[in-house]
């Protein structure tokens, strides 16, 4: 009875670790004067960060006074997006298949460090997106 609970529980936690990735997705600020790109966080994708004052999109970009901030625009990090879904499907496929506990002891090491490494990248993903 222990054991079923298992897969269920990486399966529950994988479809909500999605959504939540679905839901929030990254976003970035674009300067498309000079394809500039800064991170602009996690927000609910239907309500995408306003583009801030032009004293606050020089700062964010680090600009000198004389420099243009008219052409800023913020939009979805569509390559972090892409880079979570293999990420955490990754990581869902990894965990499923050692929540199972079947196959040898190396089979079951090996997929314990991809867990791992998936881990690691997901972590990295969160962090360059904010």
């Amino acid at each position: 009875m222990k054991d079923i609970w298992k897969p269920n529980a990486v399966i529950i936690a994988g479809l909500l670790l999605l959504t939540l990735s679905e839901l929030f997705p990254p976003w970035v600020y674009e300067d498309e004067n000079t394809s500039g790109v800064r991170s602009a966080g996690y927000h609910f994708y239907k309500s995408p960060p306003a583009v801030k004052s032009p004293a606050e999109m020089k700062n964010i970009f680090n600009y000198r006074d004389g420099e243009s901030t008219q052409f800023m625009r913020v939009h979805r990090d569509y390559l972090q997006v892409d880079a979570q879904r293999i990420v955490l499907t990754w990581l869902f496929f990894n965990g499923l298949i050692l929540s199972l506990g079947r196959g040898s002891l190396l089979i079951r090491v090996l997929f314990g460090i991809f867990f791992g490494v998936g881990a690691l990248a997901a972590i990295a993903l969160v962090y360059w997106g904010v």
